[in-house]
């Protein structure tokens, strides 16, 4: 991978469910050889027909262990997940002040905290040109990158187990007095 490339990071055991298609495709319509995507995980089905024209820009790392390491090595988070209840991973990258391209609350849980000011939310996480537009904006505008970038990460400290707990407890009391 050269040092002056856009490193795009897709964290997924299930690389259809997590969208790895629609990534594909977005990134065979940016035709940008400075972007690239590495994929963290492993999926045991037939992994998505990846075109020759960008077969260079996709790496298959496999299983990690560091994944905080792997965060701080990338510039960019894609999760257009098709099905997550929540999604770890857009967070813990929201942690490491890594801008996030995500899938709305209709597919991933953890949308329903955010806004557009604190990651890209998708419409249609199945759209090629809507996420490659969004990859695109985010990799032009280092300024908006870098707004989001911050917001994400001060919502990222507000998710934790403690406030969590106490959400819960509170809603809890409320149905049981």
């Amino acid at each position: 991978i050269p040092s002056n490339s856009f490193l795009m990071l897709l964290v997924a055991n299930n690389f259809q469910k997590k969208g790895l298609p629609t990534i594909v495709k977005s990134l065979d319509l940016l035709k940008n050889n400075k972007i690239h995507l590495v994929i963290a995980g492993n999926d045991k089905k037939k992994i998505t027909y990846i075109p020759k024209s960008i077969s260079h820009q996709i790496h298959f790392l496999g299983l990690i262990n560091d994944m905080v390491n792997l965060y701080d090595q990338v510039d960019l988070l894609l999760h257009p997940t098709l099905a997550d209840t929540f999604g770890m991973a857009p967070l813990e990258a929201m942690s490491r002040k890594l801008p996030v391209i995500i899938s709305n609350i209709k597919y991933c849980g953890l949308s329903e905290h955010l806004n557009d000011s604190q990651a890209l939310i998708l419409n249609n996480p199945k759209d090629e040109i809507e996420l490659a537009s969004k990859i695109n904006f985010l990799y032009e505008n280092t300024d908006e990158r870098n707004r989001i970038i911050q917001n994400g990460f001060e919502l990222s400290t507000t998710i934790n187990w403690d406030n969590t707990l106490h959400k819960t407890l509170v809603a809890y009391n409320s149905i049981t007095n």
